[in-house]
């Protein structure tokens, strides 16, 4: 027992920076919040400050913006009735679906994430739009995100060409999930397709 307690510290987040713009923008933040202290394991620590140093934010900013986050998905799923599940079981449902049951799968899930895509045109004389949502979904799914994906990444291959790519660790029925819930999202022709069991990669015609 008094291992465990030597191993926590209390964190108190103060007005810590790595940049001067996170300084200013930290003292703005002062005026309109309160510090919170908290304790955490050694080990949790040591991944806190290698994370702030690589993203030049400060221990303060992130475990912040970690509780917002988390607030955020709970409260989400209670207002549309979901329940949160991990990885393997998401892949495990995958596998016993059909096609069919993956493609409703996928519109639903659409609907749920931000009805408000699907009242969007998407076309090759708005690249700007289309880039908006895309990073919006990236944020939200990619490994920053929700972690669908290791890597989720877009390129225009040409102005009639869109090119949407990612590695995961799920399986190949939900390459097929994603590639189901993108073209509920942009309603696009396919150029070409290549699904695997960690890869994707999916061409859309822009007309």
């Amino acid at each position: 027992m008094e291992d465990k307690k030597r191993n926590k510290r209390k964190i108190t987040y103060k007005n810590e920076s790595n940049t001067d713009s996170n300084k200013e923008n930290i003292t703005k933040d002062l005026n309109k919040t309160q510090i919170l202290g908290i304790r955490v394991e050694d080990e949790l620590i040591k991944k806190l400050e290698i994370y702030a140093l690589n993203t030049k934010e400060t221990k303060s900013q992130i475990a912040r913006r970690a509780i917002v986050e988390w607030m955020d998905v709970l409260d989400h799923s209670r207002k549309v009735n979901q329940i949160i599940i991990s990885k393997e079981l998401f892949k495990k449902c995958l596998d016993l679906a059909d096609e069919t049951s993956i493609q409703l799968f996928a519109k639903e899930t659409v609907m749920n994430f931000d009805p408000r895509i699907l009242n969007i045109t998407f076309s090759k004389e708005s690249p700007e739009i289309i880039e908006m949502v895309l990073q919006y979904i990236i944020k939200t799914i990619g490994a920053a995100g929700q972690g669908w994906f290791q890597h989720l990444e877009y390129s225009f291959l040409s102005k009639n060409l869109l090119e949407i790519s990612g590695i995961h660790n799920l399986n190949l029925n939900f390459a097929r999930y994603f590639k189901y819930f993108l073209l509920t999202i942009f309603k696009l022709g396919i150029h070409s397709e290549s699904l695997t069991e960690n890869q994707f990669k999916l061409s859309f015609l822009l007309e």
